[in-house]
């Protein structure tokens, strides 16, 4: 996370103080791979249960299904589960399905997002 040192003999009296802002990522076996695949009909999980980045942030998900031309015509439908859970459920039609995984940045880490786009 960060370094302390002291000065050399030349600067007498001063303390050098580094810090290295940590850049969270997904815990492994969080989120969807980039080579997995959406069934084109059926049930996807996305998320896993209680997703958390390595710096202990809570990761968010948000699902958008492409190439929607009709308003009567449902392409996929998202569920979020209680405990953190996120599937998407498809319906036999070929479509781009963009995932946002997000966590807000906090006083010790950055902001994590990571965007993927399937097809199925």
């Amino acid at each position: 996370m960060g370094s302390f040192s002291t000065a050399n003999a030349s600067e007498a009296g001063s303390v050098t103080i580094t810090w290295n802002d940590p850049t969270p990522s997904a815990n492994p076996g969080t989120i969807l791979p980039a080579n997995a695949k959406i069934k084109e009909k059926g049930t996807t999980k996305v998320t896993a249960a209680n997703p958390r980045t390595t710096t202990g942030q809570k990761i968010r998900t948000s699902v958008k299904c492409q190439l929607r031309t009709r308003g009567d015509l449902r392409l996929c439908k998202v569920t979020h589960k209680k405990n953190g859970a996120t599937y998407v459920r498809t319906y036999g039609i070929p479509l781009k399905i963009t995932i946002t995984w997000y966590a807000p940045a906090t006083s010790t880490s950055r902001a994590y997002k990571k965007v993927r786009t399937y097809k199925t």
